[in-house]
Formats: structure tokens, sequence, C-alpha cells
């Protein structure tokens, strides 16, 4: 390499060298390894967010802190490798639990709403939002 940049006599030759042989390449590979990272760390948010979903603690904030990022870095790479915002993304796996728990268990509806850190008028009016009808409907109907 030292014998191709002796030949080079120009330092615009040089610069243009050492941009395309070397920052470029280690540019790239930076990147993708950055990339892979933070790949890792929002499936394990993910995983997180469906293992304790029914902490009522968790939000965006709780869950920055345990995995020590800042709150609107996780929000942006939430999205941006799930295409889904992160409230949604919990919320959703909490619709997906209550309706299995309407359907599988006898459990009071208000029951349900406290077990997965809900307040029982508000996760009437989510679960009405998200589905089109209310818990107590999408019991009788899908039964």
């Amino acid at each position: 390499m030292l014998e191709r940049i002796e030949r080079l006599l120009d330092i615009n030759q040089i610069q243009a060298f050492l941009y395309h042989h070397f920052l470029k390449p280690v540019s790239i590979l930076w990147q993708e390894n950055v990339a892979n990272s933070y790949s890792e760390m929002i499936q394990k948010v993910a995983e997180y967010i469906q293992s304790d979903f029914r902490n009522e603690q968790i939000s965006l904030e709780y869950v920055a802190d345990r995995f020590e990022v800042d709150p609107i870095f996780l929000s942006k790479e939430f999205k941006r490798a799930k295409q889904v915002n992160f409230i949604d993304y919990l919320t959703n796996v909490r619709i997906v639990e209550a309706k299995r728990q309407l359907l599988e268990t006898d459990h009071q509806i208000n029951e349900i709403a406290e077990n997965l850190g809900y307040n029982p008028s508000y996760f009437n009016r989510l679960f009405k939002k998200c589905t089109g009808m209310t818990p107590g409907q999408y019991r009788k109907g899908q039964s």
C-alpha cells in the first residue's frame, strides 16, 4: 500500500486513495456493526416487553432505563427496527393476551385489565379502540 501511495504524487490522489481504500471500507464495517448491535438490543427489548408486559410501570422511559439507553434513542431505533412505535407494540402484546384470557378463562374483565397493568375503564376504551368491540362483546362474540 505504501508503494502505491508513493507513486501518487498529487495530494488529491493520495486523499482519494486513502478515502476509497481505507476510510470508506472501515466506515461501512463500523456502520454494519453498530446496526447489528442496535438490532440485537431492540430484539432484547421486544423479548423483555413480551415477558414483562403485565408490569404496570412498563413504559418507554422504564425500559430505556433498564437497558441503559436514552428514551428518545430507544424510541427511534424501536420504530426503525419493528416498524411500530414502542407503545403500540406494548399495547398489541397486551391486547393479544387480553383476547386469550377473555376466551380461555372465566376471569372478570376488571381482573384481566388489572393483570395486564391497566386501569379497568381505560382498558375497556383501549380494547374497543383496538378491536372494534368491548371486552364483554369480544368474549360473547367469540364463544
